[in-house]
């Protein structure tokens, strides 16, 4: 991991906010740190600084301003279970209260380390062709664009470097979701679930295969 972060932290409880920038302050690779409980404070920071990641306590309407201000890089959202997005193209990954900051900054770092080493170029698959900068799967049928998640578009980009081959559901969540991260198998369920929903154009030939235990991406062209 490279050193030299920076990092955007809101939280209106305080007595959350103080705990979470004590232990991010100190981590060998912070550079710097911005903490608020303002709404508007933090949308005008992202818009005048630089932040490697966005750290956001229980507020999805946040996340969501960041990204209209054209804050283009990862925002953590951290909640209770309850609040978990099903489907938001906002937030870079969702962690759940209460927090275990060993689990955290891991899936901090992780989720930077995955937006810095993007591949900026795209592929083909199935009926699609698929953008990993913009997160967008493109119909080659009628041009109609779907917006995938983070997490599904990591899953789509590490099934399509597989070549086809099955890749198990510890090694899923350990390369989508980070080391140490405790993360259940059902979450991977769910995120694979959605993906076939917004890709799977025909359920007799779908492109992702539960296979032996983990997935596989039928890499069969299609126009």
């Amino acid at each position: 991991m490279a050193s030299g972060r920076r990092f955007l932290l809101f939280s209106e409880n305080s007595l959350f906010a103080e705990a979470l920038k004590e232990q991010i302050a100190a981590l060998p690779e912070t550079k710097g740190l911005e903490v608020t409980s303002s709404f508007k404070e933090a949308v005008d920071l992202a818009k005048k600084d630089f932040f490697d990641a966005a750290i956001v306590n229980d507020s999805i309407e946040l996340c969501e301003g960041l990204r209209k201000t054209g804050f283009d890089r990862t925002i953590i959202l951290i909640a209770p279970a309850s609040k978990e997005p099903e489907d938001d193209t906002s937030v870079s990954d969702f962690i759940e209260t209460p927090l275990r900051f060993t689990a955290f900054a891991s899936r901090l770092y992780h989720s930077i380390i995955s937006h810095e080493n993007q591949d900026k170029k795209g592929f083909v698959v199935g009926y699609f062709t698929f953008n990993p900068k913009t997160r967008t799967a493109k119909s080659n049928l009628d041009s109609r664009e779907y917006p995938l998640t983070e997490k599904e578009a990591d899953i789509l980009t590490y099934l399509y470097r597989a070549e086809g081959k099955t890749v198990d559901k510890d090694t899923l969540l350990r390369e989508v979701w980070g080391y140490n991260a405790e993360v259940a198998t059902h979450t991977l369920e769910t995120h694979i679930y959605r993906l076939r929903q917004k890709i799977d154009l025909d359920p007799s030939h779908p492109l992702i295969i539960c296979d032996e235990g983990g997935y596989r991406l039928v890499n069969e062209q299609k126009q």
